[in-house]
């Protein structure tokens, strides 16, 4: 089986810079999406700086998750991120809580990354992946 490594490697070798950067900031947002959800599981809504919806954006980021496509998983990413308020941590936050406040800190940094390469991405498109 190929390594994660492998691939990263390959997309180096093979396509512009641009489109390898976009591709695995995009695999970043999957990996740390799927460390919210798996951490989602052991927090406590109530000790979480979160949004009413926030019940509502995890199951959208599960369903998400399970499709495998990368833009609806994007979009619920993003949702699911904007119902934190990472600008406070309630008292009562417990260790679960705290993994999950790190990871959603992380999601947020794989989606800026992902925001910025993609406009790097589109004159490629635009000129059909020709040098």
């Amino acid at each position: 089986m190929t390594s994660y490594e492998e691939i990263v490697r390959n997309r180096a070798a093979m396509l512009p810079p641009e489109l390898a950067r976009l591709m695995n900031a995009n695999d970043e947002v999957f990996r740390a999406a799927t460390i919210c959800a798996q951490l989602a599981a052991d927090a406590d809504p109530s000790a979480l700086p979160v949004a009413d919806d926030y019940i509502d954006a995890l199951d959208q980021l599960d369903t998400a998750l399970a499709g495998r496509v990368v833009p609806d998983v994007r979009k619920a990413a993003h949702r699911y991120h904007d119902t934190f308020d990472l600008t406070r941590t309630p008292a009562d936050t417990g260790e679960n809580e705290r993994q999950l406040l790190d990871a959603v800190a992380i999601l947020g940094r794989a989606l800026a990354e992902v925001e910025e390469a993609r406009p790097q991405v589109l004159p490629i498109i635009e000129r059909g992946n020709r040098p």
